[in-house]
């Protein structure tokens, strides 16, 4: 980590072939673009394990967090490979109190999958089963939650893949705090 950028150790050449060199200079770079797209509001500060973290205050008194504040609603970290969400107990226990609205918003967004679905001749029960995968793991983030929250590890989007985003969603890893 240099000047708060993520950049290839100098030993990536003895343990990594070339097409591993690249792939990880990719996503390097795709790091270091999403960086600088945070806000100058946001103050970012390098942690021990060399992610960054973001926060809206600055940490010039020399006392800030450095890592998933565990006693935030909510919190996350930038990691040279995507990044790292915490959400609290009390957020999954909210989640898991407004089960039905969520419930109904899945119901509206498989009707409406189902239209455009259709309208595109492709099979409606396509849009049952999206909605359903998603569901499903939204079920399994609030469930890992054993009363001190949850992390969940991403990577970045893929780019120029359609669904990128929806599909690094189904591949993130849960785990309790």
């Amino acid at each position: 980590m240099e000047s708060k950028k993520f950049i290839l150790s100098e030993n990536a050449s003895n343990t990594l072939t070339k097409q591993e060199i690249e792939i990880v200079k990719k996503a390097l770079e795709q790091a270091n673009a999403r960086v600088e797209k945070i806000p100058a509001t946001q103050h970012l500060t390098v942690t021990e394990r060399n992610s960054l973290k973001a926060s809206s205050q600055s940490v010039e008194s020399g006392i800030g967090t450095q890592s998933i504040n565990t006693s935030a609603y909510w919190d996350y970290e930038l990691l040279w490979w995507g990044y790292r969400i915490f959400l609290s107990h009390q957020l999954t226990e909210d989640i898991k109190a407004k089960a039905l609205y969520y419930g109904g918003i899945s119901a509206i967004s498989g009707g409406a999958l189902s239209g455009i679905f259709a309208a595109l001749g492709v099979p409606t029960w396509i849009a049952s089963i999206i909605v359903g995968v998603f569901v499903v793991k939204g079920a399994q983030i609030v469930y890992a939650d054993n009363g001190n929250g949850v992390y969940i590890d991403t990577f970045w989007s893929i780019p120029d893949i359609p669904g990128g985003g929806g599909l690094n969603f189904l591949l993130s890893k849960v785990y309790a705090a």
